[in-house]
């Protein structure tokens, strides 16, 4: 909780300081009759900035291409909605969402006139202004996918749909800056013409230059007070409220010395899930993989290999039950690679249960051990622990008490 409050205090002071960086610009622009700016370009900062305010009039204006509605300038929006199936472990799981399909917008030239003598404003290239909501459309799209796409008055080649998802309704949403009012413009002077500057927007309001100030202070403050007041309401929270639950407390180290109890996991790709494993006693030691009850679950391949890449045991199993692969390791650090048998990539990746039973016994002494030459040549000798051996692929019997081993390997 204290985490999540600090979050939205950090949200807005951020949108606290833009909002004071908006007024401190605003009030950083001269500003000046429209009159004063259309005939003398001297009163503009050093980087050509002015700002002006003045009642608009548009000659020619545009016209919506949905509403067809008379504006200084317009923005239409139109978005894919679309639906697409995931093989997960799970079964069949369909995902929804939209992208940007078409985007249209045009700015008209007008003036803005206080009494003192008018000033064209382009809105050619966009600003930061308020705009207003003229259309909201949907077109349906069934099996038989139309040619054409048509949202009130605007028509266009329905856009080339990708494959692997399936389109079930185009969006339009058109927006615009009404001809009509007063307002305030802060741009950069050319020619006579105020436009948009290469390095930022341009700033356009019905509120004129006195609200505008106003409304950004007032925001700024709001932002800086509501973002102070959480994040201090987050520092009880994280010193003396409740502890967040680890992410997962029995997930899966990557690194492993001599045993691991049970972890969860997941195999994401391909290529499997490694791990390195230290063995500091030598033992016989089991490698355990447990595929959850699932709709598809991992069809386990467990590889260990030693320090140069050699393997040195190898199981596999169907996926029904724990697969185990029982082998005697030498000291050393091997690599130990889970992955799904078939090569199945699925959606989230398969998940499961790992652990690494240790040798309960410890070793003797080895001061206490025979001898090379004492050893009974009556008795065979010890076969090599790190000759690598696979899986015949079938299940283990059950043994005495009555538990399945699951498909394993193991070196004699």
């Amino acid at each position: 909780m204290g985490f999540l409050l600090a979050i939205v205090g950090l949200a807005l002071l951020i949108f606290g300081l833009t909002q004071k960086l908006k007024g401190n610009r605003i009030l950083a622009a001269p500003f000046h009759k429209t009159g004063k700016v259309a005939s003398d370009a001297s009163v503009a900062d050093a980087k050509g900035m002015v700002s002006t305010e003045g009642a608009v009039n548009a000659s020619q204006p545009l016209l919506s291409p949905c509403s067809k509605t008379p504006c200084l300038y317009y923005e239409v929006k139109i978005e894919r909605k679309w639906e697409k199936q995931e093989q997960t472990q799970n079964g069949v799981q369909t995902k929804s969402g939209s992208s940007g399909a078409h985007e249209v917008k045009e700015g008209a030239v007008f003036q803005l006139d206080d009494g003192t003598g008018p000033l064209n404003v382009s809105l050619k290239d966009g600003a930061d202004v308020e705009t207003k909501k003229t259309f909201d459309d949907k077109v349906k799209i069934g099996a038989i996918v139309p040619g054409e796409l048509v949202f009130g008055e605007f028509r266009i080649q329905t856009p080339r749909l990708p494959s692997g998802e399936r389109t079930v309704a185009f969006t339009a949403v058109e927006k615009i800056v009404p001809v009509g009012g007063n307002l305030f413009a802060l741009g950069k002077l050319e020619d006579g013409t105020l436009v948009k500057p290469k390095w930022r927007s341009m700033m356009l309001s019905t509120k004129g230059r006195d609200g505008l100030i106003a409304s950004t202070a007032k925001k700024s403050k709001i932002g800086f007070i509501s973002g102070g007041a959480a994040a201090v309401l987050a520092i009880p929270l994280f010193i003396w409220g409740p502890k967040p639950e680890p992410k997962e407390a029995n997930d899966c180290h990557a690194l492993i010395t001599d045993g691991q109890t049970r972890c969860d996991d997941e195999v994401t790709s391909t290529v499997g899930r490694d791990y390195t494993w230290t063995v500091t006693k030598s033992g016989s030691y089991t490698l355990a993989v447990d595929p959850p009850k699932v709709k598809y679950p991992i069809n386990p391949e467990v590889t260990v290999k030693d320090a140069d890449g050699k393997q040195v045991a190898f199981a596999t199993g169907d996926g029904s039950q724990k697969t185990t692969l029982t082998h005697e390791f030498a000291p050393g650090t091997y690599t130990v690679n889970v992955k799904d048998e078939l090569g199945r990539d699925l959606k989230g990746g398969f998940s499961f249960a790992f652990e690494v039973d240790a040798p309960k016994v410890a070793e003797a002494d080895p001061a206490e051990a025979p001898k090379a030459d004492s050893v009974d040549a009556d008795k065979p000798a010890a076969k090599p622990a790190a000759a690598p051996a696979r899986s015949n692929g079938k299940n283990a019997k059950k043994t005495k008490s009555g538990k399945h081993a699951g498909r394993s390997s193991r070196v004699e």
